[in-house]
């Protein structure tokens, strides 16, 4: 029974989702943050138990996000995907909110008390406007054009910024010690927070196409439904292109430094994986045609997190 329970809670907040969050913010730290920090010589905000209790933080109100979105969808899940529900079958919609409201509550708590341990308390409320956000997308952003993707790009996004700004001592201060070291961390988080916030815009959309039959029904504004499926489609060929633009930006940075492992690895790991996503895309018109482009920008978002090793690694 309290294995069943469990397999059905881990399945409710999307366990494999938290996995991925939670190596994408230690990847940040080790293979980002690390060697720019013992090359300079700079202590971390928060030591290496702290920053595990920081990446708690971050997934209770992620789990959070997940519930309640469960909660306010379980009319919709009915339709686009009965076969995954969880609230109803094994959680009543009452057991779900309040494992929603601890999460969230153990969440901000951590989130404060690392805010504080790394010397600026207010960082902390970034984790309760973040669960806010979560709460306004599942209940009402989420059916207005546009709007709620936007919202879940931006929070997928500060998962990877809100990792450095923890790192108090690099905004502190303004000597030119700290400015160098500030810049060679921030440029790169800042380019995989892009990363993260164009594949996630990508993904969302996707999944809206997805998801278009059962959003119709309940009044959801997404972008097929207002726009239709061809300009969909559209847009995420438009997205796509300027992905892979944004990817060739990073590969001219890193020509000019002949770093060619890396170019080569983001040309095989995350622009051809696009343009196959594009050739894929064309054809697409069912449910199950625009899950597996779902599952294929998911792959890309994975290598893309995984280039953070790669690229520690060939330095």
């Amino acid at each position: 029974m309290i294995k069943e329970w469990l397999a059905a809670l881990l399945k409710l907040v999307r366990v494999q989702n938290l996995l991925i969050i939670a190596a994408t913010q230690f990847f940040v730290r080790l293979f980002v943050i690390n060697p720019v920090f013992f090359s300079y010589k700079i202590e971390h905000s928060l030591s290496s138990f702290e920053f595990i209790l920081f990446v708690a933080a971050t997934l209770c109100i992620a789990a959070a996000g997940y519930i309640i979105n469960d909660y306010f969808d379980i009319d919709i899940d009915r339709i686009n995907k009965p076969q995954k529900m969880v609230i109803g079958k094994y959680f009543s919609r009452r057991e779900a909110f309040r494992l929603h409201i601890i999460f969230n509550i153990a969440g901000a708590a951590l989130g404060i008390y690392c805010a504080w341990l790394a010397g600026n308390i207010r960082l902390g409320f970034i984790f309760i406007i973040a669960a806010g956000l979560l709460w306004f997308y599942a209940k009402t952003f989420k059916k207005v054009f546009l709007l709620g993707n936007i919202i879940v790009s931006i929070v997928t996004a500060l998962t990877i910024l809100v990792t450095a700004y923890f790192e108090n001592w690099l905004f502190l201060n303004t000597d030119l010690l700290t400015l160098a070291a500030n810049r060679e961390v921030m440029q790169p988080v800042f380019a995989y927070a892009l990363f993260a916030f164009m594949t996630t815009l990508i993904r969302e959309i996707v999944k809206d196409a997805e998801d278009m039959e059962g959003d119709r029904q309940f009044g959801s504004k997404s972008l097929p439904i207002v726009l239709g499926m061809k300009w969909t489609k559209g847009a995420i060929a438009a997205l796509c292109l300027v992905l892979i633009a944004m990817l060739f930006v990073a590969q001219s940075h890193f020509f000019k430094e002949e770093q060619f492992v890396k170019i080569s690895y983001i040309l095989i790991a995350l622009q051809l994986p696009a343009v196959v996503m594009l050739f894929n895309l064309i054809p697409a018109s069912s449910k199950e045609d625009f899950a597996k482009l779902s599952e294929w920008m998911k792959i890309i978002m994975l290598l893309g997190v995984a280039s953070m090793a790669v690229f520690h690694y060939i330095n």
